[in-house]
């Protein structure tokens, strides 16, 4: 079993057929049924799509540095360690930090890697990278979100406030059900 890591949100369940180590096949959930509270998660085919994620030859496996002497865009790069990619890093941050506050930090949550299988990647303020930069002193935070940041706003004057105390297994006692799509 694995997850997919797009950044839709729901982390759908992947099983993962391996072979001498390899993912040779990526299938959708099996387990449960059609019921409500029971319901399978299928993962939609960015999902399904995993093993040509993890195995496409573009795939950077560990750090690169611009070539020195090249210009950005140049597309030259040389191979660096993790503890040289790590401590450059840190050190920019801290220069950063020093020249203009926590306020130049930002998670740029739409980028498709902001979570992981393991940790939790909604909300955003919840991340294990929000949580490292509160640590730092903090960053600058956004609301709502790229999907639904003007209806988010809007949907108070149409349909009163926003309600987030139910789940999808509550439906079954519902006696009248309203649905936007």
């Amino acid at each position: 079993w694995s997850a997919c890591t797009v950044n839709c949100g729901s982390r759908c369940p992947l099983r993962l057929q391996v072979k001498d180590g390899r993912v040779i096949r990526v299938l959708p959930d099996n387990t449960g049924s059609d019921e409500l509270g029971n319901q399978q998660v299928r993962a939609c085919p960015r999902g399904r799509s995993m093993r040509q994620r993890i195995y496409n030859p573009q795939r950077l496996k560990r750090p690169m540095k611009r070539k020195p002497g090249t210009k950005r865009g140049d597309g030259q790069w040389v191979p660096i360690s993790w503890d040289q990619a790590l401590t450059e890093i840190a050190d920019k941050m801290k220069q950063l930090k020093s020249d203009w506050g926590n306020e130049c930090f930002y998670i740029q949550y739409g980028t498709g890697v902001l979570g992981s299988t393991m940790a939790c990647s909604w909300p955003p303020e919840q991340t294990p990278m929000a949580r490292m930069l509160n640590a730092f002193g903090g960053y600058l935070d956004h609301y709502s979100d790229y999907s639904t940041t003007n209806i988010t706003q809007a949907y108070p004057y149409f349909y009163g406030e926003w309600q987030a105390a139910n789940s999808f297994d509550d439906a079954a006692n519902a006696q009248l059900q309203v649905m936007f799509g």
